[in-house]
């Protein structure tokens, strides 16, 4: 089963800033930009830390006709 926690970011708070990263791309072109380009900086950018060493988080932008499903 997947950790709850990854180094010292609880889930609550990885999640919330990944949420916070998928709002602010909505609507601020130069960050969606970052985050496609480099999520580590952009999520650094959101939540004030530095991603948590082992977590890796890539976006995608979902305006072609691809999708990525996880299982």
């Amino acid at each position: 089963p997947p950790s709850t926690m990854v180094s010292n970011w609880p889930n609550e708070d990885v999640q919330a800033a990944i949420q916070s990263a998928i709002n602010k791309g909505k609507t601020d072109w130069e960050f969606r930009q970052l985050a496609l380009s480099n999520p580590a900086a952009a999520l650094e950018q959101i939540s004030g830390n530095p991603l948590p060493e082992g977590l890796k988080v890539k976006f995608f932008d979902g305006s072609d006709a691809h999708r990525t499903i996880v299982l």
